[in-house]
């Protein structure tokens, strides 16, 4: 089903704002067009989902401003393609590249040292701190 009704039959006086009050009551409004050929007035409303189509179907004959109005299932709105663009500044390819490049020093460091890599990781909570006193001797 579409999110849209048409409007037929439409008073040449009426406004979009007379369109929007008018179906409100039905659901949320995304878009109202209205088309004018001389005296002769038809809308498009688009509603947020298809529910509201079904409670607006049941105005059909209701009157705006003078009128008693048409409505019918309209097209459904054309989809607007959805894109998703990821833009990086240089400023964070420079960190970016900087931080990979300080790791990189810091795996080769350790590995010419004899030391395990470095990670960013803290040591687990429950190992000791590492330090070169042997253990305290038992009484």
């Amino acid at each position: 089903m579409s999110s849209c009704v048409k409007v037929t039959n439409l008073s040449p006086t009426a406004q979009r704002q007379d369109l929007e009050d008018f179906f409100t009551f039905c659901g949320a409004i995304k878009d109202v067009q209205i088309s004018k050929d001389g005296d002769v007035q038809q809308a498009l409303v688009y509603f947020v989902d298809n529910e509201s189509v079904t409670t607006a179907l049941l105005l059909s004959d209701a009157i705006i401003v003078d009128t008693p109005i048409k409505i019918t299932e309209g097209p459904p709105q054309p989809a607007v393609p959805t894109t998703t663009t990821t833009t990086t500044t240089t400023q964070e390819k420079g960190v970016a590249e900087s931080q990979q490049t300080t790791q990189q020093q810091a795996q080769e460091r350790a590995s010419v040292e004899g030391a395990p890599p470095a990670t960013d990781d803290p040591p687990p909570a429950h190992a000791p701190p590492a330090t070169d006193d042997p253990p305290p001797a038992h009484a």
